[in-house]
């Protein structure tokens, strides 16, 4: 009897790490993400950047560049 492959697929998780009084700009769109149950790559898509963007905003590695702003408020307001 040959072997068949199974292949399991695993939602990848929207994140737990809600902030309790966001801050930052990473903070509120971490949130914002979390309550619409959206992955980092659906907020980099709305945004116009890289996932990676994405996660270093999350994570306050860097601060958003200003030609960003608009969508980022866009998304915040969805």
């Amino acid at each position: 009897m040959p072997f068949s492959k199974v292949i399991m697929r695993v939602p990848k998780p929207y994140g737990n790490k809600y902030v309790i009084t966001p801050i930052t700009f990473g903070d509120k769109i971490r949130n914002r993400r979390i309550e619409l149950n959206l992955l980092q790559k659906d907020v980099a898509v709305i945004i116009g950047v890289c996932e990676d963007t994405i996660t270093y905003w999350e994570n306050n590695r860097v601060t958003p560049q200003e030609k960003h702003f608009k969508k980022i408020q866009f998304f915040l307001k969805l």
